[in-house]
């Protein structure tokens, strides 16, 4: 008994060693949630405790299976520039920011990491400086025509005419001033699959 835990140690240490920090970090969660569930059961002397233990093993369990069902959630592709994934449309409405922060968001959002994405900037500023960058970086840019209307001039105004172009299943809207990372939507989207 003690040589198979050994083993099963080994070869659980030689999968840690090619898993990357989100496994890692999901697979210490279900450990420890197993060592609490079994302190838990030994320290449970009442009706009330056996009923909240029982919930405790279910949002246990709960956790045990989002971390299985994340542990393959990055995707190969194989067999040239196509892809099977799922579009994305990624809106960056803008409307008065400066310029630097402007570039620095699109370019992030530009240098996005997935085959099916389409990035529309959206400036509600009308400005010809955003305009160039868009193009700069490959990316649609959209100004509504009604933007000096008072009443809309509202961010929400700028999405419904952003979402009136796009024919993505998702929508990643990013603020003028957020610089994301280019695997983020390897992270998003594996939670909708």
């Amino acid at each position: 008994m003690i040589f198979v835990c050994i083993l099963g140690s080994m070869r659980l240490l030689a999968r840690l060693n090619s898993a990357d920090r989100s496994q890692k970090f999901g697979l210490a969660s279900g450990v420890f949630t197993v060592i609490y569930l079994v302190w838990l059961s030994l320290s449970v002397h009442s009706l009330i405790g056996y009923v909240f233990l029982f919930f405790e093993i279910a949002v246990g369990l709960f956790t045990i299976l989002v971390v299985f069902n994340h542990w393959h959630r990055k995707y190969e592709l194989i067999g040239g520039s196509y892809s099977l994934r799922t579009p994305v449309d990624v809106f960056v409405p803008v409307v008065n920011e400066p310029l630097d922060i402007i570039q620095k968001t699109i370019a992030a959002a530009s240098a996005i990491n997935h085959p099916n994405i389409n990035v529309y900037v959206l400036d509600d500023g009308n400005r010809k400086a955003v305009e160039a960058f868009a193009k700069k970086y490959g990316c649609y840019y959209l100004s509504r025509p009604d933007n000096n209307v008072k009443a809309k001039q509202y961010k929400a105004c700028n999405l419904n005419y952003g979402l009136a172009h796009s024919y993505a299943p998702y929508i990643l809207v990013i603020d003028a001033d957020n610089v994301v990372k280019p695997d983020i939507l390897d992270d998003l989207l594996g939670h909708f699959f």
